[in-house]
């Protein structure tokens, strides 16, 4: 396959991705805002451009402050992405096609329930 239909396959794909992640990213976001909804938990948003760039696709606002997720549709994406170094802790949910919104809900909240009694623990409330 010559060079130029390789990069335009490899550029596909890449747009296939990034298209996958966003819709991913959308409906961990509703599924965040299902109830029950926990006292702690007071917003979601999606990340701006300057929080993607280090590697977060979604806040959580809580009273403890701004919990951070990262959205992976697959185990390999997952592993890639927790070896990495960060100097920031965000919890990483991984989402499949068959989980049900209430599903991605209750694992999302756990994650950030785990990432908020992490910082008490650190604050030794």
């Amino acid at each position: 396959m010559p060079t130029t239909s390789r990069q335009r396959v490899r550029s596909l794909m890449g747009k296939l991705a990034n298209e996958r992640g966003s819709r991913h990213e959308a409906f961990v976001i509703e599924a965040l805002r299902l109830p029950p909804l926990p006292d702690w938990l007071e917003s979601v948003r999606h990340a701006t451009p300057e929080e993607d760039h280090h590697g977060i696709d979604i806040v959580a606002m809580t009273d403890v402050g701004k919990l951070f997720l990262q959205v992976k549709s697959s185990r390999f994406g997952q592993e890639r992405f927790l070896e990495k170094k960060r100097s920031t802790k965000i919890a990483v949910l991984l989402v499949k096609p068959h989980d049900t919104p209430e599903e991605i809900g209750q694992r999302a909240r756990t994650l950030l329930g785990q990432a908020r009694s992490d910082i008490l623990r650190q604050r030794g409330a």
